[in-house]
């Protein structure tokens, strides 16, 4: 994260979405689908916060499959639990070294009362095999699936 609009979008998915019962309650019905479909899931974060709904949608279709996982996971235990969610978007360490070998650092942090998430990685530097771009199923429907090679 670490572009124009990080701020706000960790803000947003740290305090407002512990807020918004009804977005919850949605990304919940998302996340537990047999097939996690990440477009709609970027609808939902746009329709709901319009000013991060593109940094959202670039970054779904940017970082690693498991990395979104992972965040989505711990949103997820954390909501269950019923303790808060942080989402905390962290320069890298090493920049340099990030952007050199394209890497995602997703550290998880599990606390009495909080799950937090720490985000590292330089924009538009990800590893070139971890896009997910979309296609359409059989049913005329969008859903989004990992492309290994770009």
């Amino acid at each position: 994260m670490g572009s124009m609009g990080c701020r706000e979008t960790v803000e947003w998915f740290t305090v407002a979405q512990a807020e918004d019962e009804e977005f919850r309650t949605q990304l919940r019905s998302l996340w537990r689908a047999a097939e996690l479909d990440f477009e709609s899931m970027a609808a939902l974060i746009s329709a709901r916060e319009p000013s991060i709904g593109a940094l959202v949608a670039e970054e779904l279709s940017a970082l690693p499959r498991e990395a979104i996982l992972a965040m989505l996971r711990a949103w997820s235990d954390a909501v269950d639990r019923g303790v808060r969610f942080r989402l905390v978007s962290e320069p890298p360490a090493a920049p340099l070294a990030f952007a050199r070998n394209r890497r995602v650092q997703v550290v998880l942090e599990f606390e009495e009362e909080a799950i937090a998430v720490r985000l590292s990685h330089v924009p538009h530097r990800h590893p070139r095999w971890c896009g997910i771009r979309p296609t359409w199923g059989t049913a005329g429907r969008s859903r989004l699936v990992e492309v290994v090679a770009m």
